[in-house]
């Protein structure tokens, strides 16, 4: 989410298992007062796959962000490769949906090296 974006109307309401991550699409840590991406936000969206890949065999996800072009494309293609347990699986699954995604960058390089420390 757009750290500046409304709470959508019956978010905390709704019964599914959610995330909320809020920082701007920047491939940087922080950059004119906006916060990028974390490696606490990656960490929280790892832990919150695994989780979901833990109890259920073919898990129901919806991801969204303000723009729906790269931090979302970034955190389906993080999902993707814990699912997959491939990069390059991961990476044509992914354009089989998003037929040019544009990743934030950042997510992915956190990601990378969260799973890589995590033996994944």
């Amino acid at each position: 989410a757009h750290p500046i974006q409304l709470v959508p109307v019956g978010f905390d309401t709704h019964p599914a298992k959610k995330l909320r991550l809020e920082f701007f699409d920047i491939s940087c840590a922080e950059r004119e007062g906006m916060n990028g991406p974390s490696e606490g936000d990656i960490a929280r969206l790892i832990g919150f796959f695994r989780e979901m890949l833990q109890s259920e065999s073919e898990p129901n996800v919806l991801i969204h962000c303000y723009a729906g072009q790269s931090r979302s494309v970034a955190a389906g293609l993080i999902l993707l490769v814990m699912y997959c347990g491939d990069g390059n699986k991961a990476w044509e699954e992914l354009i089989k949906v998003v037929p040019e995604p544009t990743p934030n960058q950042r997510m992915l390089r956190l990601a990378e090296e969260i799973l890589t420390a995590q033996g994944e």
